[in-house]
């Protein structure tokens, strides 16, 4: 899925495909504008720290349209990180009721260097949220 991901104005592409967040603040990436059944889902990211300011903070966002299914905002440790977002694809009663096309975006902080080396979309197994 990370290669399916655009880098946006605060990433950018790496070697081995993965997208790295330089100092600057920004959309670290965005995309791929794809549709899922319903169901609920999770999204998982791994991201590798290399330098960090306290109070910096990276925002995970899981959005179809102007609606936002799932936000969250993460304080991420040097070394190996993983976020993880749930979400939900509700039913659509009628055609105008299907959700548009999802979008999986990071944003971050100033200051704050990784890298983001996998990203993986699973079915989430049934339980609490």
């Amino acid at each position: 899925l990370l290669l399916a991901l655009t880098p946006g104005d605060g990433g950018e592409r790496a070697a081995g495909g993965a997208i790295g967040a330089p100092e600057r603040a920004g959309r670290v990436f965005y995309g791929p504008y794809c549709r899922l059944p319903p169901g609920d889902y999770q999204f998982e990211l791994r991201c590798d720290m290399r330098a960090s300011v306290p109070g910096r903070a990276v925002t995970l966002e899981i959005v179809a349209g102007d609606r936002i299914l799932a936000q969250d905002r993460f304080a991420l440790k040097l070394g190996p990180n993983l976020l993880a977002i749930r979400f939900e694809v509700p039913q659509a009663g009628t055609a105008a009721d299907l959700l548009g096309p999802l979008e999986f975006r990071l944003g971050k902080d100033e200051g704050l260097v990784f890298d983001c080396t996998s990203a993986e979309l699973r079915a989430a197994s049934n339980g609490s949220r």
